[in-house]
């Protein structure tokens, strides 16, 4: 598509935008590539850095050193090969709990983000119910601070206290 194709413009009634749903339809029409969740992960990993740098910044100026950003990943059921990243900057840090309960379909991440002393520390990372089992019955093969996210998650350990308390 260059810059004179007009297949996904609008301007109705005075709104300017795109037709994002048509250009789905047409790209679910070609071939995919076959890729792995981890081929998909790596095509991401600039982006996620650049985005996650971004809201980190936004965040900074309106949050009190230190704080956090939470941040859902997903596949994306409507499109092959598409994950989506959201960075949810806050001042307290969740349950972890209450984030698998709310978002169980999710990879979850929590960050500890202090501009004044220069930290970035992630506190923990879990994904679905389903992939934690799988995790744990193939723990040699995952990296160690995954697993040892989820068996502190089993054992009760991620309620927020328990990973707040000495960051202060």
């Amino acid at each position: 598509m260059d810059s004179t194709d007009t297949r996904y413009k609008y301007n109705r009634f005075g709104s300017k935008g795109a037709r994002v749903g048509q250009a789905v339809v047409d790209m679910m029409g070609l071939d995919q590539p076959d890729l792995t969740a981890g081929d998909i992960i790596e095509a991401q990993s600039e982006k996620f850095t650049a985005d996650f740098n971004k809201y980190a910044e936004e965040a900074a100026e309106k949050y009190t050193s230190p704080f956090y950003m939470f941040i859902l990943t997903g596949k994306e059921h409507w499109a092959v090969n598409v994950v989506r990243n959201w960075f949810i900057p806050r001042q307290t840090a969740p349950h972890a709990s209450q984030m698998m309960e709310d978002y169980p379909n999710k990879t979850k991440s929590l960050y500890l983000l202090d501009f004044e002393k220069g930290i970035c520390k992630l506190l923990w990372t879990l994904p679905s119910p389903q992939e934690c089992a799988i995790v744990l019955r193939h723990r040699n093969d995952y990296d160690p601070g995954l697993v040892a996210s989820i068996l502190d998650f089993a054992h009760g350990r991620l309620d927020r206290d328990s990973y707040t308390a000495h960051m202060q």
